[in-house]
């Protein structure tokens, strides 16, 4: 029954042991579901590098039609990291990002590299205290639907609250 922390997910990733580059979940598959975790402390407290929560990696001819959905990730990625807490890498199309709660990200809370890629749907989910833009969205035909983005800037004063670059038919 895992931790039974009353509205938390029961399994828990952190990722605070790592001294390194460090990752909670890499996803280099696609028609895959990642759901109803907690994930904390993958890079809290480095400088710099590319540690993330989740990274649904398209760089391998994979990262489609998956669905990440009702996660919790807390004080993921370093300060300066061009990475997100979710960080969408590669050409990934059709995936879902959906009611996830991610706090406290000293980058971007969910990010989108610059890769063409189509159909992807960010939906419900709620960013607070990223530390860079709390979207960095990229790609044509996106869905983007009742999310809550609030507090972002903490620490880059360019920093903004969703970030469109090179969106298309969304």
């Amino acid at each position: 029954r895992g931790d039974q922390r009353s509205g938390l997910p029961d399994v828990l990733l952190d990722g605070v042991s790592f001294a390194g580059e460090a990752r909670g979940i890499i996803l280099r598959a696609s028609n895959s579901t990642v759901a109803g975790l907690d994930i904390r402390r993958f890079g809290f407290g480095q400088s710099g590098g590319t540690s993330t929560g989740i990274a649904v990696d398209g760089m391998t001819g994979f990262g489609d039609n998956n669905t990440i959905e009702e996660n919790y990730l807390l004080l993921n990625t370093g300060t300066g990291n061009v990475v997100g807490a979710i960080d969408i890498i590669g050409a990934t199309d059709g995936n879902q990002f959906l009611n996830n709660r991610v706090e406290a990200s000293n980058a971007d809370g969910i990010r989108f590299d610059d890769a063409v890629r189509t159909g992807n749907v960010i939906i419900g989910n709620y960013v607070s205290q990223s530390g860079d833009d709390g979207m960095r969205l990229y790609g044509d035909d996106l869905t983007v639907s009742g999310n809550t983005v609030r507090l972002s800037q903490r620490l880059t004063a360019s920093a903004c609250g969703i970030e469109l670059k090179a969106v298309t038919n969304s």
